[in-house]
């Protein structure tokens, strides 16, 4: 089975980003096996905890602060969402429009394991609780097209204790016999 792994990255433009949700998002990453794109994506949250939060970048790395207060850790409790949909593809791993259905035996195979980086330091994530996998139907407005989309919707608790919010967030999916099919990365 070829896999050819796709990765999109959106540089940041200033000095200064604050969060404009309550979410940290994970963006996206498309990989390509036996003509089908599967496209990876989510986002991490906990209440209202990432909402205004700013980051300012500095010398000494970067600098998060909720109005005038400095915030140096990630909450206490992450709650985390994977989503995957799958497409046909052609021989160039080019998406069609009409997404495929998702097998439960797919469905079933995926495994998440969750890691924290900062630096060139990284370490697995602590008390790792799935919380459900479930199957959505999702519509999606595509110039004057509607698509529906089969979704797997993948959710978790992360606990963890004074994390640095420098770190970076790793989510690693991978099928029942380890094999990784995608490697997200979510930082504030």
């Amino acid at each position: 089975m070829g896999l050819l792994l796709v990765a999109i990255a959106t540089p940041l433009n200033g000095l200064e980003r604050k969060a404009r949700s309550n979410t940290i998002d994970f963006g996206y990453q498309e990989t390509f096996i036996n003509g089908i794109c599967i496209f990876w994506g989510g986002d991490a949250s906990s209440g209202d905890f990432f909402r205004d939060l700013r980051r300012e970048d500095s010398p000494d790395g970067p600098i998060y602060r909720k109005g005038k207060k400095i915030v140096e850790y990630y909450p206490e409790q992450l709650q985390v969402v994977i989503r995957v949909v799958q497409h046909e593809c052609n021989e160039r791993g080019v998406p069609s429009l009409n997404s495929l259905p998702i097998t439960d035996d797919f469905a079933g195979s995926l495994r998440c394991k969750a890691e924290w980086k900062i630096g060139m330091h990284q370490e697995t994530a602590k008390d790792f609780t799935v919380l459900h996998l479930q199957h959505k139907t999702r519509n999606t407005a595509l110039g004057n097209e509607g698509i529906s989309s089969d979704v797997i919707e993948y959710s978790f608790n992360l606990s963890g204790h004074q994390i640095p919010l420098a770190s970076h967030l790793i989510v690693i999916v991978t099928d029942s016999q380890e094999a990784q099919l995608a490697r997200l990365s979510a930082f504030p």
